[in-house]
Formats: C-alpha cells, structure tokens, sequence
C-alpha cells in the first residue's frame, strides 16, 4: 500500500506543469544507469555507501522486512558478498553512512553506522543507530553470509514526539547528522555528537529546521543523506531532487536543487562516489527493477 501511494503521487507530480520548479532547480548534467540489483537476496536497497577501503565496492541494505544484512556490491550492483550485521536488529533500516569509528569503541578504524529510524506511522518510542566497524576483507561469498564483529547499537530518544527519518550522513568530524523525512511536517536535522557513543542510550536535543519545503505532489519527502567528499557540504536527496548544503549554526541549501525527476522506480540512497559524481540507490518499482544511477549536478 506504501508503495502504491507513493507511486501514485510522484505520477501526479510527473504531469505537473510547474515553471516556478524549473526556475528553482536544474538538470543534471550527466545520468546514466550502471546496474540493477543482482542476487536473491538484495530485493529493495534503501541505503548506501561509498567503500573507501575496498574500491569499486558499495555497502548496502533491503528496506524492512529483512534480517540484519549489509551487502557488499559492486557499481554494476553485482553481489559480492553478504554480511550479517552481529548483534543487531533490523526493525527499519533506512540509511547508511560509512565514517570514523566513536574513538572510545574503536580506535582509528572506519565504521558503517546503520540507521534503524524508519517509522511510516510515527509511534516507534525509541529508535536505533548501529555501529560496527568496517569489514577489513570482501570475499567472494555470494549469497552465503559472513558474521561481522559485534555492532555497538546507540538508542535515541526524540526531544518532542516519534518521527519517520529516513536519512543519515557521518560528517568528517565524528559527528551523525540524522534527517526527517518531512512526511508529516517539516525536514528537521538532529545532531548526534561523538560524545553520544559513551553511553547506549542518547536524548536527542532541539531539532535544526532545514529550507526544504516538503511535498509529496513534488515528491519532495527527504530518503536519504550523505556527506560531501569536499568535508564542506552534505547531500540530501528526495524522490526527485538532491539538495547541497552547508553545515553551521543553520544550515542553509547551497546553490539550487538538482532535479533528478523520475530516473528512479523510487529512489532511497546516495552518495558521491568521486568529486562532483553521485551514485544514487532505489527500490524496485513501476514495472522496472531497483538499481544504480549515476548523476553528476551542476552546483554553482
């Protein structure tokens, strides 16, 4: 049913003549399609991010439904190998970041933080970031899956009600930056310290309320994060556009949006795979299957 509405907005939005849309936002300059998910086992990616270890290597998760499962792909969206995230749950898994490990767990290491905040209904009281370093091999495993070492899991708790957030990106400095998705009011931003992996448990503090105006008939609802290559800027994509911008007291949106439009069944993920190029991530959907697409944005 989420996926029909879905669907049935964003053809809506399709046929909407809007010519102050297209004063807002621009084309991007290169799209091209590099795969589609292969293997049994990746049905619905909602997440991904850009190995920085291993090149050529995308990490990766289904949406719910799954078990605690990070798959390793390559950009054609080929399965490498399967990883079964130890001591994890996957209620919602929504997004994933690859950034510094907390150095109070690990020391000098990368880790793969795992957002398990997707909440369609908005009643989940508490909802989860895993934590588990980056897998040091890939292996040629295929469907058969590879136990990581033990996730630290950080418990947070919003400072007003429940909400559905669907974006994360981990920021060069140590800290998480997690997203609305604007589903039911606007795009807020709450920020996570590195401090906040001393404890499990962790009461987020007043949300940052971002310029982005949500709208399903634009099929402008935020699904997915992740911060620039550049360590000034962070992307922030909806169905159809990415959003560039700039961290501070407040954030403000840096340059105009790229309109992406409907390449994507339903597009969930990004990341930049080099400077100046973006992998985006989408489910499967009206009639095509999910897969990669590259796109390369105009900013200034």
């Amino acid at each position: 049913m989420r996926r029909a509405l879905i669907l049935l907005f964003l053809l809506c939005f399709a046929g909407v003549g809007d010519s102050l849309r297209a004063q807002e936002s621009r084309p991007p300059v290169e799209v091209r399609a590099l795969g589609t998910w292969q293997g049994r086992s990746l049905r619905e990616a909602s997440g991904l991010a850009v190995s920085r270890r291993h090149p050529g290597i995308l990490w990766v998760h289904n949406d719910s439904g799954d078990g605690p499962h990070v798959y390793a792909v390559d950009t054609t969206g080929a399965l490498r190998a399967v990883f079964e995230v130890a001591g994890a749950r996957a209620v919602d898994w929504e997004d994933i970041a690859l950034g510094r490990c907390p150095a109070n767990l690990w020391v000098d290491r990368a880790c793969l933080y795992l957002a398990d905040t997707g909440d369609n209904d908005q009643r989940r009281t508490r909802v989860v970031i895993y934590a588990v370093p980056e897998p040091d091999t890939v292996p040629d495993a295929a469907e058969v899956p590879v136990r990581t070492e033990l996730a630290r899991p950080l418990r947070l708790r919003y400072p007003d009600r429940s909400h559905d957030a669907e974006a994360l990106a981990a920021l060069a400095d140590g800290r998480l930056e997690l997203f609305t998705k604007g589903r039911t009011g606007q795009v807020l931003r709450f920020e996570i310290g590195p401090e906040a992996w001393l404890g499990s448990d962790f009461d987020l503090g007043t949300a940052d309320t971002l310029p982005i105006l949500p709208t399903i008939l634009r099929g402008r609802w935020v699904t997915g994060a992740a911060a620039d290559l550049d360590g000034v800027h962070v992307l922030l994509r909806t169905y159809t556009e990415v959003y560039r911008l700039r961290p501070g007291v407040r954030w403000t949106v840096a340059g105009p949006p790229c309109q992406i439009g409907l390449i994507e069944p339903q597009g969930e993920a990004i990341d930049e795979l080099e400077p100046g190029q973006m992998v985006l991530g989408s489910e499967g959907g009206r009639g095509r299957p999910g897969g990669l697409t590259l796109v390369r944005c105009r900013w200034d």
